[in-house]
């Protein structure tokens, strides 16, 4: 299973995180209805799909849902951190999302690191071939 990790840049914080199909499928299975709203929805622009929430009287729910990626993120940031940290200090976790929320960068923390978890899900190991392949 393919490792991905990425570097985070806050203020005087710099660190990695991690993510991979175990971290991304954990995280889905502690919000199964977010889950179902994201994927069901993976092939609709965003226009489609409020057009089509309000023609279903769900928009109530679609926002409702939408909150629910915050706790997500926070839900599977811990385990990222965790993945490229193996050594990590106690107490790191709580004093960064403090750091961020007092700083007014909680939104776009949880915009990125959601769009990176997904990477879980699409990336595969690739083998290196060892002899050369065409097809002609």
């Amino acid at each position: 299973m393919k490792i991905i990790t990425k570097r985070i840049t806050v203020g005087d914080y710099d660190f990695d995180i991690s993510t991979d199909r175990d971290i991304a499928v954990k995280a889905f299975e502690q919000f199964p209805d977010f889950a179902k709203y994201v994927f069901s929805n993976a092939n609709l622009s965003e226009k489609q799909f409020l057009e089509s929430a309000i023609d279903n009287k769900e928009l109530s729910k679609v926002f409702d849902l939408q909150d629910q990626e915050k706790d997500l993120v926070l839900y599977a940031f811990p385990y990222m951190y965790a993945k490229a940290n193996p050594a990590s200090q106690d107490g790191f976790i709580g004093e960064f999302l403090t750091f961020i929320e007092e700083n007014g960068v909680m939104d776009v923390f949880v915009e990125k690191v959601f769009e990176f978890l997904m990477l879980g899900f699409s990336q595969k190991e690739k083998a290196t071939p060892k002899v050369k392949f065409s097809l002609k």
